[in-house]
């Protein structure tokens, strides 16, 4: 399964979702979405405008591919999982900044799949969907951001 995330954005990333439902239906891709408030409304995969935290854990830990913007929570939870994913972050004109610089320069540092175009992103789903590649192994230094969220989640 693939698992996809705009996060909280009020105007959510149809420009993705578009694309990415397109693209369930050609490569007969199994995909969820979590959308936010974006206009398109997929067709040929499952989604929510916002799924709760630990559904959202769910979605993550049970998916072999993660989608995701560029944000920072978001990249540090993949990160921290060792999951297969890839950032799709949005440039300033599809949100309130612009969030290439920085997944630009962490994808530099931890080696995890960065896609600005929407031709890129099919031969990389296709290429991390391959027996032939492995499970990361990112070797995040912290334990902060674990603690954080195990905090919030038990409260």
């Amino acid at each position: 399964m693939i698992y996809i995330t705009v996060g909280t954005y009020p105007q959510g990333f149809d420009r993705l979702i578009r694309y990415i439902d397109d693209i369930c239906l050609e490569l007969n891709l199994d995909c969820i979405a979590q959308i936010s408030g974006g206009n398109y409304l997929p067709k040929n995969m499952k989604y929510s405008r916002f799924f709760a935290i630990d559904q959202q854990a769910e979605h993550i830990n049970s998916s072999d591919i993660i989608i995701s913007h560029g944000g920072f929570g978001i990249i540090g939870d993949m990160l921290r999982k060792n999951k297969k994913f890839i950032v799709f972050p949005r440039p300033p004109s599809e949100g309130p900044n612009d969030q290439r610089p920085v997944a630009k320069k962490l994808s530099s540092i931890y080696g995890f799949s960065l896609c600005e175009s929407v031709e890129s992103l099919k031969n990389e789903i296709i290429r991390l969907q391959s027996p032939n590649c492995s499970l990361p192994s990112y070797h995040v230094e912290s334990n902060v951001p674990d603690i954080i969220s195990k905090y919030l989640l038990n409260g």
